[in-house]
């Protein structure tokens, strides 16, 4: 696949770039987006530094490569229209899209396709909101459980890290569906994500709880695991006032940073 650096041009397929030789006549395919590359030269400038030169190539049509099967689809677009599930595809391969369709999907497509529209709430509705507070937490357990945080208090051997299109693609993998008529067989409650198992809930909520409140003010709890920040963000209350470590949960290995309505500082 063509990639534009400055001012030359180079190639991949997703792995180590490689540039076409000088005296090569695909290099005068001033159009091309896609070669095929029969062969290839290593050549070194003695820094550490290797170019990988084709010395034998040919400009293909981007539909020659969909035909050979490369690339993968995705759903790049979808629309719910009477009952009818309509998706645009796309086959993208080295991060490029080589062709685009649209038309009915069924089996996988179909599945991620459904996945959007439920994750965006055009199709049962009042799952959406519920779905993404509960995996939200899912999330958070998951990440504290990796670094042992959560691993002495609660069960934690069941949670998994999705995301709200992801969750449903496997939820509706799981029930079974392969085409829109499906839907008529499922309810709001299929596409729910389930609470979390009861001692893990009670155990983040004394924890890591979603709100703290002092005795000046209300704030948002937001958990960066990565960074190894508790931020907590002001709701209401006196401005401007820094809380007591104290007077907080303990949020055992993490430093804590609020917001006082006034700026931010960091909790000692």
């Amino acid at each position: 696949m063509r990639r534009q650096r400055r001012r030359k041009v180079a190639w991949s397929n997703g792995g180590t770039e490689i540039e076409l030789g000088r005296q090569s006549a695909a290099a005068y395919a001033e159009h091309a987006e896609t070669l095929v590359v029969f062969e290839t030269r290593a050549l070194g400038d003695g820094r550490m530094k290797t170019t990988i030169i084709a010395t034998c190539a040919s400009p293909v049509p981007p539909a020659w490569l969909v035909a050979e099967g490369l690339g993968r689809d995705r759903v790049a677009k979808v629309k719910w229209t009477n009952g009818r599930l309509i998706a645009t595809v796309e086959r993208v391969f080295a991060r490029k899209v080589l062709a685009e369709r649209t038309f009915e999907p069924t089996g996988a497509l179909a599945r991620e396709a459904l996945a959007q529209l439920i994750a965006r709430g055009t199709l049962f509705g009042d799952s959406r909101d519920v779905t993404r507070e509960r995996l939200a937490k899912r999330r958070l357990a998951a990440r504290l459980a990796a670094r042992g945080l959560l691993a002495d208090i609660a069960d934690t051997t069941t949670l998994t890290d999705e995301d709200h299109p992801s969750w449903l693609v496997a939820r509706l993998t799981e029930l079974g569906v392969e085409e829109a008529g499906d839907v008529a067989l499922l309810s709001a409650e299929d596409v729910t994500a389930p609470n979390l198992p009861w001692e893990v809930a009670q155990a983040l909520d004394q924890h890591f709880p979603a709100e703290v409140s002092t005795v000046d003010a209300r704030y948002r709890v937001e958990v960066d695991v990565d960074e190894g920040e508790i931020i907590l963000r002001y709701v209401g209350g006196n401005r401007g006032r820094v809380p007591k470590r104290s007077a907080l949960p303990a949020f055992p290995g993490f430093k804590i940073k609020v917001d006082t309505g006034k700026g931010w500082a960091v909790v000692e």
